[in-house]
């Protein structure tokens, strides 16, 4: 049960820490980058399979490219150069939180498995 719990809170710390960097890489990037997306989008190989099964998925993913350089010309103008340093304190934060959740559930498992003495 306890391998189970630091395995768990391990692949935790993976995905935290996966996200964390994507949102660094998303902040790092120049105002300008959807333009640089767009006609990629465009010549995507398997464009026509994509458009077989999910039709209007291209103006959906421009759409979604332009929300999401929006939202993020807003956070980093709100928050200036600060954005890098706030994602990786809010990352802190959440790593320290899962680790000592699993520090607790570790110690309830270790308490409930500790032999009782006969009285």
């Amino acid at each position: 049960m306890i391998s189970a719990i630091w395995i768990f809170t391990g692949l935790g710390l993976t995905l935290w820490s996966l996200l964390a960097w994507g949102l660094y890489a998303l902040l790092s990037l120049a105002p300008g980058w959807a333009c640089d997306v767009k006609p990629w989008l465009a010549e995507l190989p398997l464009g026509e399979w994509l458009e077989r099964w999910l039709p209007g998925w291209q103006s959906l993913a421009e759409a979604l490219i332009d929300l999401m350089q929006a939202l993020l010309t807003l956070l980093g103008t709100l928050v200036g150069g600060l954005a890098p340093w706030l994602v990786w304190g809010v990352w802190a934060v959440g790593a320290l939180l899962m680790l000592g959740f699993a520090a607790i559930l570790h110690a309830i498992v270790r308490a409930a498995n500790r032999p009782r003495l006969p009285a």
